[in-house]
């Protein structure tokens, strides 16, 4: 395996500033309720208006989409919910009877208030909209707010809030950032205090997230946005050249990588990417990006497999003669997109999975946003007399070996309950 081009060092804010700028946000709002969240929306987004947005404006908003761009929006949730309403289907309350008289059970049900952060920042993202409302509801959640941050034009974009009418959600605020998190996670009037906040989200953001995590459930901890593509011979230059610019376009801190077998369709890649860059109006970022962080690396598919599970892409796309072959061997990763007819483009609009995934190799040990998100597992036990002595008997003994008496006492008395009924 070798680099034919290497990621450069990037720069971007330093975890400690940014932890400490998001503790002192946390506290301020604590302290001041929501004052401090109307002092940060001035401060960070230049907003001054009302935090809650009125019905009236969500449907204004979808009225002011064109009628083409709605009806995508409208197939997008289409896809989107049959795949996460296919999810839901794997909960099934049961009860285990291991033997007569023992019953343990397990029932499954969803949060009962969701907060969802719809980020704004450079693009308005009505997939986000999509992505993380959809399974909220088809997990059955009773309750969906959403936050989503003001333009620096001083108002929420009306794709964002036009996809939110269409998905029937009433609950929406102009606000953004950590302030948003700690609003959600807390409730600081007029934002009701959530179970669980679920959405992608700057630096900010996901620090915001991780401080306040076991004061709310959160979804995840994102980071940059990735993509691994590997690739044979047989793929289309320039369609990974188009690949790797779409990824890299997010933001300047993403990460669009190449792992091939041919060092012909490398060096052709690489002469598509940057002859096309100044082509698009993202091209800047696209530049920075691919310059920052562009990485192809040529190699065995074996050494390709071998890499992709190290790495464990949020995105991977495999563009070879046998790609469900390569996917079999691949076991971290947060989407596949197999074939030269898919790209990530498709998984992050309209093909019906979800595009809020594990980054920064966090697919080794977390999944993406999905309806399970949004569902809580539990237990029960129910025993009758007979068998919740015998259980006693073999409770008592471990109960004193770990020298926690009133466990034994507590299993104790269930056997002279019993011996008294008797």
């Amino acid at each position: 395996m070798e680099y034919l081009k290497k990621p450069e060092t990037r720069l971007s804010e330093t975890q400690a500033n940014v932890t400490g700028a998001v503790l002192e946000i946390i506290q301020k709002i604590q302290e001041q309720g929501d004052a401090a969240l109307k002092e940060f929306e001035r401060k960070f987004d230049h907003y001054q208006g009302p935090l809650t947005i009125e019905t009236a404006a969500l449907e204004h908003a979808f009225e002011s989409i064109p009628e083409e761009t709605r009806n995508s929006i409208l197939a997008s949730i289409d896809n989107v919910r049959l795949f996460h309403r296919r999810q839901r289907m794997l909960f099934h309350d049961f009860i285990e009877q291991p033997e007569k008289g023992i019953s343990l059970g397990m029932k499954f049900n969803a949060v009962e208030r969701a907060g969802i952060y719809v980020p704004g920042g450079r693009y308005p993202l009505p997939s986000s909209a999509v992505m993380t409302v959809v399974p909220a509801q088809e997990a059955g959640v009773s309750e969906i707010c959403v936050c989503s941050p003001p333009s620096p034009q001083g108002y929420v974009h009306p794709l964002v809030l036009g996809t939110l009418y269409i998905l029937g959600i009433k609950t929406v605020f102009a606000l953004g950032g950590a302030q948003a998190i700690a609003a959600m996670a807390m409730g600081v009037s007029p934002v009701p205090k959530c179970d669980i906040i679920a959405g992608p989200g700057n630096a900010y953001v996901t620090e915001a997230k991780r401080q306040l995590f076991g004061t709310v459930g959160i979804d995840s901890l994102a980071g940059p946005s990735e993509v691994l593509i590997i690739a044979d011979s047989s793929a289309d230059p320039m369609a990974v050249a188009l690949d790797l610019i779409a990824q890299a376009e997010h933001d300047p801190l993403s990460r669009s990588v190449l792992f091939t077998t041919d060092k012909d369709l490398a060096l052709s890649v690489a002469e598509n990417v940057d002859s096309m860059i100044s082509r698009f109006p993202t091209g800047d970022i696209i530049s920075l990006s691919w310059k920052n962080n562009g990485t192809i690396l040529l190699g065995t598919l074996t050494e390709a497999v071998d890499f992709t599970n190290v790495y464990a892409p949020e995105h991977l796309q495999i563009n070879t003669l046998a790609p469900e072959t390569i996917l079999s061997e691949c076991h971290s990763f947060g989407a596949a997109f197999l074939g030269p007819y898919c790209s990530v483009p498709f998984g992050d609009y309209i093909a019906g999975t979800n595009h809020v995934l594990p980054t920064n190799r966090s697919a080794r040990f977390s999944s993406g946003l999905w309806t399970g998100t949004f569902i809580k597992a539990m237990t029960y036990v129910k025993l009758e007399p007979d068998q919740s002595s015998e259980l006693a008997a073999k409770g008592i003994l471990l109960a004193e070996a770990e020298g926690l008496f009133g466990h034994a006492g507590s299993m104790r008395y269930r056997m002279d309950m019993r011996e008294a009924a008797e």
